[in-house]
């Protein structure tokens, strides 16, 4: 469904995205060390924070409530994190499926609100 959003959201998005892809590679090279230790609290941290910004954004969304939450009670494997941070990114793809224009003349493009 197309729906209109403020542009603020579309420069958050971006900038979640941007967040996502610059922690990915950490994730990635921790967890080639030890796949079923768990994560560092560093890590656990820095992805918590991005996680927040995620549900915040997405929180309005049907598939809001399908992403999992990080228990600060019990840290995740490496394993683990990566999955949950792979469900972000295609938490944020949704988002963006759902407020971008699906006509061929404009596809791709952001359904705004402000101009």
């Amino acid at each position: 469904m197309d729906e209109l959003i403020p542009y603020a959201k579309v420069l958050e998005h971006e900038r979640l995205v941007e967040r996502l892809a610059d922690l990915r590679p950490v994730v990635l090279s921790a967890t080639a060390d030890g796949p079923a230790l768990t994560a560092s609290p560093a890590l656990v941290m820095a992805s918590a924070d991005l996680l927040r910004c995620v549900y915040r954004l997405i929180s309005r969304e049907s598939f809001a409530r399908t992403l999992p939450r990080l228990d600060p009670a019990a840290p995740p494997s490496h394993r683990q994190l990566v999955g949950i941070l792979r469900d972000a990114a295609l938490a944020l793809e949704l988002f963006r499926d759902a407020h971008i224009d699906h006509h061929l003349s404009s596809y791709g493009e952001w359904l705004t609100l402000d101009e």
